[in-house]
């Protein structure tokens, strides 16, 4: 089985879900998670990667409407920011991650800047670029745009036949004024048991990873188990 991850930093990076779902399902696995990513980036690279090569299931890990990114022309005039894909990328390979015959980290798109930085108070380029940025776009045109991506993402996957699962880092909340598209979403096509951050909360938070928020290396394996039986009970009657 072909494996496609995107997501955020909960989803890269050695010891997290991706990894030990890979080894339950005994699959071939790509990611083009990158930490500080946003929805925008997620909903655009994976329409990208399709385009290019076919995967027997996609698993979308979608990211806080806090964080965001954009596309730019030239991502060497950011060469001072960690908050980039580029940068961010560089840093996904670890001793002992398979890197053969390919690397999926030449896969992922190194022209997006992230405004992780921006949110830390980082005063380098893209920092700057994104104090701009969040004077003319705030959280609730974000969100809304956010949420128009997942319908989007979501009626592209069934279009080309794709099987897929969309998957919350956390409990999603919902917002009435949005109710409107809500209603253009499948939810039948999202994983709705625990999240990352329910498990991680769990035994007296014994399974709280170092930001004190996600899972340490334990619950990201629990949350694998559990979701490898979601995949193979939802998709046991389809060739994947």
């Amino acid at each position: 089985m072909n494996i496609l991850v995107n997501g955020t930093c909960n989803s890269r990076g050695p010891e997290t879900w991706p990894y030990y779902l890979n080894k339950e399902l005994d699959s071939t696995l790509v990611n083009l998670s990158v930490a500080g990513a946003g929805n925008a980036y997620i909903h655009e690279t994976t329409i990208s990667e399709l385009a290019r090569r076919t995967y027997d299931l996609v698993l979308i890990m979608w990211g806080e409407s806090t964080h965001t990114g954009l596309r730019v022309n030239n991502i060497d005039n950011y060469y001072d920011s960690e908050n980039t894909s580029k940068y961010q990328s560089s840093v996904n390979d670890w001793p002992g991650k398979i890197v053969y015959p390919i690397n999926d980290q030449d896969y992922v798109d190194k022209n997006w800047i992230l405004n992780a930085g921006y949110r830390s108070n980082k005063n380098d380029s893209v920092g700057k670029f994104f104090k701009q940025y969040h004077q003319a776009v705030g959280f609730a045109q974000i969100l809304e745009t956010d949420i128009i991506r997942q319908i989007s993402l979501q009626g592209f996957l069934k279009s080309i036949g794709q099987p897929y699962v969309f998957l919350y880092g956390r409990p999603y909340t919902k917002f009435k004024r949005f109710e409107h598209l809500y209603q253009l979403i499948d939810w039948n096509c999202f994983y709705q048991a625990e999240t990352l951050l329910q498990i991680a909360s769990k035994n007296n938070n014994q399974l709280i990873g170092h930001d004190n928020k996600f899972p340490n290396s334990a619950g990201q394996k629990i949350y694998a188990q559990l979701l490898s039986q979601y995949v193979l009970k939802t998709f046991k009657n389809r060739q994947i």
